[in-house]
């Protein structure tokens, strides 16, 4: 499960690009795309979040997850940013099952 969230520090770079007024709610706003693509496994539209050079990958990591796991909910709890900062803390609960398992797993991730 933990292969859906490196893309998530790419949306940190990605948002604050933007002036530095606006950060912030860049930042929430491509966050909570993000986990709507990733939600309902339009991996292309979240790859748009992930710099070039990182998206070829980023797209067969998720096209292998895609076999693997279902997510039921990818929800943003948390984003923690502080103005100027390079980096923000992003909080997410993950709700998915294997079609091996079909135990469904919740996760915070961080």
């Amino acid at each position: 499960m933990t292969r859906w969230l490196p893309g998530l520090a790419c949306i940190v770079c990605v948002a604050c690009a933007a002036s530095p007024q606006n950060r912030s709610t860049a930042l929430r706003d491509a966050v909570t795309d993000y986990a709507h693509a990733l939600r309902w496994g339009q991996i292309e539209r979240a790859s748009t979040y992930v710099p070039a050079k990182s998206r070829e990958l980023f797209l067969q990591q998720k096209r292998q997850a895609q076999a693997l796991v279902q997510i039921h909910e990818y929800d943003v709890r948390t984003v923690d940013y502080v103005a100027g900062a390079d980096k923000a803390r992003i909080v997410v609960l993950a709700v998915w099952t294997s079609p091996t398992d079909p135990v469904t797993h919740q996760e915070l991730l961080e």
